[in-house]
């Protein structure tokens, strides 16, 4: 009995969007009516004092906005890892995509394909959330939330 005893929430695939971090060239990040457009690019390194090293230095990736200032290559990296393999805590039935309302916060991620995951306003102190590889509406564990949270407010600089 306990092998087949289940509720078919516990049966359903919690993933709400996967992709392959090294995919991604590019992100934008729309909150509270401002968009961020962070672009993925290689650059050649700093030229070394050191003349007699024959060995060519590798190119290094940075994240620029469209100013050209560069965002922390770390925080962007955290952020994707999060995003990369998210998983839902749990499915709110009966709500469609549509009936969720105006997203509050969208990431459209670009790759082989864009990816996008949207937040909509809170509904009984749980905030519904949508994203291009679900088709349903979910809610993500507080932990996972917040921490999302904090990477827009610190690539946004809206801290």
């Amino acid at each position: 009995r306990s092998d087949f005893d289940f509720e078919a929430a516990e049966l359903r695939d919690k993933q709400v969007l996967s992709f392959p971090k090294d995919e991604i060239t590019g992100m934008r990040i729309s909150a509270s009516g401002k968009e961020t457009v962070l672009t993925r690019k290689e650059v050649e390194p700093a030229e070394k004092e050191d003349a007699q090293k024959e060995d060519p230095s590798p190119r290094r990736i940075v994240w620029a906005d469209g100013q050209g200032r560069e965002a922390d290559k770390p925080e962007v990296d955290a952020f994707l890892s999060v995003l990369s393999d998210l998983d839902c805590e749990g499915f709110i039935e009966g709500l469609s995509k549509d009936q969720a309302g105006a997203p509050v916060l969208t990431v459209t991620l670009t790759g082989r394909s864009d990816y996008t995951l949207s937040f909509h306003p809170a509904r009984d102190g749980k905030t519904p959330g949508t994203s291009s590889a679900s088709d349903y509406v979910f809610v993500l564990p507080d932990y996972r939330k917040e921490s999302i949270d904090k990477s827009v407010a610190n690539l946004t600089g809206k801290k």
